[in-house]
């Protein structure tokens, strides 16, 4: 069972997944560790092998399905900046109540979506 907070990050590192999707996969970190190739991971001092979850992903693109496309921008750019929910609605090009709105829903859907898988 994850809480708000987890849901909150999951949310943030989908839309971050999606905006760096473009980015060579030498240049990305995990959780402030640099990515590198399995051959060369033996190279590295306290190097893990870190286990594919694909659960949380799936529950985060569940949760985020039931926004608008607008909701949706301002969650993005919400992640994206680390911006507060009225500044990221602003951004997006929405009324700062947005902002709040967009907050509400995930939060509500989010434990929705836990209550239902239990």
């Amino acid at each position: 069972m994850h809480t708000d907070d987890q849901l909150r990050a999951r949310l943030r590192a989908a839309a971050h997944a999606a905006t760096s999707a473009d980015t060579e996969l030498w240049e990305h970190t995990i959780r402030h560790q640099r990515v590198v190739p399995l051959d060369d991971a033996h190279r590295i001092r306290g190097a893990h092998v870190i286990d594919e979850d694909t659960g949380p992903a799936e529950k985060v693109a569940a949760v985020q399905a039931k926004l608008a496309p607008d909701g949706r921008n301002v969650a993005h750019r919400y992640a994206q900046t680390g911006l507060t929910w009225k500044q990221a609605a602003l951004k997006a090009g929405h009324e700062e109540k947005m902002g709040e709105r967009v907050r509400r829903k995930l939060k509500r859907e989010g434990r929705e979506y836990l209550n239902r898988r239990q």
